[in-house]
């Protein structure tokens, strides 16, 4: 979608799915390397014996991916995703090498601004999903949507 959606043309309930995206086992270690050093992330003989029984994805990097794919879906069209802050994040089943993730979203509240009257704030209900229907991500984000422009007067 190449034209701007505006805080107007949001309905609640609307619902997007995104995806699937699969999680590489190179790509877990790489970026918990980086940025999540620990062993259940980075190393794979350790993993096994581990809580979890094998090597799993940061929960940050799974947040990072369903944001990925809500870039792409463009629910904004070419308008920018403007993230607010997220409430309830939750990563209920580790994502593994392998797992193919999907993202659903829902509009749940599209409310004009009182202080800001050129824009409006979207709350979206994201599920995360594997490729066995397991929720590995939710949460609740806050967008700042901007208003349909005014018509300009000759």
């Amino acid at each position: 979608m190449n034209t701007p959606r505006y805080l107007e043309d949001l309905a609640i309930g609307e619902r997007r799915t995104a995806g699937p995206v699969e999680m590489p086992e190179a790509g877990i270690i790489a970026f918990a390397t980086q940025y999540d050093p620990q062993p259940m992330h980075t190393d794979p003989e350790w993993s096994e014996n581990g809580p979890f029984h094998g090597l799993i994805a940061s929960g940050w990097q799974t947040v990072g991916l369903v944001m990925r794919m809500i870039v792409e879906m463009k629910l904004l069209g070419s308008s920018l995703v403007l993230g607010m802050g997220v409430d309830e994040l939750r990563w209920p089943v580790p994502v593994r090498p392998g797992d193919r993730i999907m993202a659903e979203l829902e509009v749940v509240s599209v409310t004009p601004s009182q202080s800001k009257p050129r824009f409006g704030v979207v709350r979206v209900r994201v599920i995360g999903r594997n490729q066995k229907n397991e929720i590995v991500l939710s949460m609740t984000t806050s967008l700042w949507v901007p208003r349909r422009p005014e018509p300009q007067s000759a």
